[in-house]
């Protein structure tokens, strides 16, 4: 399932850009008709202007009291925070999909795949910023998440911003997705015993399934504790199972049944606090309970996780069965 965007009443919502001189003309001009119609518009644009014109005003009668420095400096703050929250977008064709990137001062801060046509007023309305169609802005993110998924790359090292996460939970939640490697998985409950949490299992669902960075924040990579893909963010569980299949994960579906399953037969498991990683049949990984394991789809993966081979069961030597066949696509 794709986002769709829906019509709201005001379609021009650059106002801060146009206050901070930072629009292109075709938006000034746009920003112009709306506001000379649209009272609440106006009033909101007089507003951003009123606060941008007051710092170099101010600055210019120097020196200040104690007071007016204080006032000066919130001032300043509020100004810098509107520029921080203002988003930058652009949309690109990937290999599954349309992909809206949007970008703050701070980062990348939302990333959602769409169809049909976006606007800034979508993304006001979704995200509740002021946002610019500016696809420079995030072109050179969208060049090396083409690079990333063409192989060349093993992370995305963009910054973030997480200001659009919903709670400080949803924030940790996220950070700890962000360092889960590729073509590797892990369980919900293993996240929210990292975060000490242990019984926050279906919180921790609940705050990926939200996830304002997906792919950035690779949320695909986590699962149920008996293997169960589980869902994805805007309920794409198909994107889920494909994003898994290219980063080389054995999926199976239960017999008679059409839940999709991560096969931890044919990966590579590390046990929470190991530096090694282990064939499934390892013996210290007996006494796991379900889904503490990250389980990796290659050595290769697990090795570029920066793990070892274990020296009990020496996977280097003896190599993981494998697939042949079983992946699924459907």
């Amino acid at each position: 399932m794709r986002t769709k965007f829906r019509n709201v009443v005001c379609r021009t919502h650059d106002l801060l850009a146009v206050a901070l001189d930072d629009a292109p003309p075709s938006v000034i001009a746009r920003a112009a008709r709306h506001t000379s119609r649209c009272v609440r518009c106006r009033h909101e644009l007089d507003a951003y202007r009123a606060i941008v014109d007051a710092v170099p005003s101010l600055d210019a009668r120097g020196p200040h009291g104690r007071e007016e420095e204080l006032a000066l400096r919130k001032l300043r703050e509020r100004v810098a925070d509107l520029t921080a929250r203002q988003l930058r977008f652009g949309v690109f064709a990937t290999p599954y999909g349309r992909l809206l990137m949007a970008r703050s001062s701070v980062g990348i801060a939302w990333l959602q795949f769409v169809a049909g046509k976006v606007a800034s007023s979508d993304v006001l309305s979704a995200t509740g910023r002021e946002a610019v169609h500016d696809p420079s802005a995030v072109k050179p993110m969208a060049d090396q998440l083409e690079t990333y998924w063409s192989d060349r790359r093993t992370s995305l090292d963009w910054p973030l911003d997480f200001g659009l996460a919903q709670s400080d939970f949803q924030r940790r939640v996220l950070q700890l997705t962000r360092s889960v490697p590729r073509g590797a998985v892990v369980s919900f409950e293993a996240l929210a015993r990292l975060m000490r949490k242990p019984r926050a299992a279906a919180a921790v669902a609940r705050a990926l399934y939200t996830n304002p960075l997906p792919i950035a924040v690779p949320c695909h990579r986590v699962i149920a504790s008996d293997g169960a893909l589980g869902g994805y963010t805007s309920g794409d569980a198909r994107l889920k199972r494909h994003l898994l299949l290219d980063e080389g994960l054995p999926l199976m579906s239960a017999t008679g049944g059409t839940e999709i399953f991560v096969d931890s037969r044919y990966t590579y498991e590390r046990a929470p606090g190991d530096r090694s990683y282990c064939l499934p049949t390892c013996p210290s990984l007996v006494r796991l309970r379900p889904g503490s394991a990250t389980l990796f789809a290659t050595r290769h993966d697990a090795e570029a996780a920066g793990l070892r081979p274990c020296t009990t069961c020496r996977p280097e030597l003896h190599r993981a069965p494998t697939l042949a066949g079983r992946l699924m696509r459907s």
